[in-house]
């Protein structure tokens, strides 16, 4: 017994020795260009923080049904492509995994999954802590759900006071979630006029996701069944509805950065 205790006061004083001399070992290698920081060793993630990348986005979707054409993970895609734009044009940010699952109103349809509400916040929670912890100074919260809205804000309220006086500041962004209301409000001046079929999709949905990926919206299953109408407006051509994709997507990416740079410089204002 007395040897297993020695060997474990050993350990708890050799251990964190060995590790802070590990965090300051210079890279071996040329970093590589990404923001995502899943993608990111670990001493790449040490240096951009060191080089001023102190902003980290922390996106989160969802796994939900979204009607017969498009796929379950549509949160989760839409924030792939937007978070990364969105950290390339700030140019000091990095781009935490997305969160994946949230909040659903949809878990009677096979496939949606959904966290509890109290599990959403201790995930979201102890994500930022992490990053706190890492050297992050902006912590970002966005999410393409509605249903993840009220309790990222909940979040960043409970961290934001737990963390008071300190160097690192939780921010919920509802500003990019409300790019789905500024993007339907821009469409009819586009000559894009919806009717609601009752199906749980949309132009601006199947527009973005196609430009992701058109397997997303099915597009070659529906060619061939005939099913090319999203809400009284047939996608067939898809250079059209690329074309005004790409319209959107640069609505959604410039709305996005400019309200993050708006509450970083208000925060510094305020220190």
């Amino acid at each position: 017994m007395k040897t297993f205790v020695l060997c474990l006061m050993v350990c708890l004083i050799i251990v964190p020795v060995f590790g802070q001399d590990a965090l300051n070992e210079p890279r071996p290698i040329a970093a590589l260009d990404s923001v995502w920081i899943e993608e990111l060793t670990w001493m790449e993630v040490r240096d951009a923080i060191k080089a001023g990348k102190t902003t980290v986005i922390v996106g989160t979707g969802g796994v939900e049904q979204n009607g017969p054409y498009v796929t379950n993970g549509k949160h989760n895609y839409n924030l792939t492509l937007d978070a990364e734009a969105v950290a390339r044009r700030l140019g000091n940010a990095l781009v935490a995994p997305i969160v994946g699952i949230g909040p659903s109103n949809w878990s009677h349809y096979p496939g949606t999954l959904a966290l509890r509400r109290d599990v959403f916040k201790m995930v979201l929670t102890d994500i930022s802590t992490s990053l706190k912890q890492h050297g992050f100074r902006n912590i970002i919260l966005l999410g393409d759900n509605g249903g993840n809205q009220p309790p990222m804000k909940e979040v960043a309220q409970e961290l934001n006071a737990q963390w008071r006086g300190g160097q690192t500041v939780v921010h919920h962004l509802p500003e990019y979630y409300a790019t789905h209301d500024l993007i339907d409000k821009a469409l009819p001046g586009m000559g894009i006029k919806e009717e609601l079929d009752g199906i749980h999709h949309s132009y601006r949905v199947t527009a973005l996701l196609l430009l992701a990926n058109p397997e997303y919206v099915r597009l070659k299953e529906r060619t061939a069944a005939g099913k090319t109408m999203v809400n009284g407006i047939n996608i067939i051509p898809t250079d059209k509805m690329l074309g005004v994709a790409k319209k959107l997507f640069e609505m959604k990416t410039s709305a996005t950065v400019d309200a993050i740079r708006k509450v970083v410089a208000e925060r510094q204002a305020n220190r």
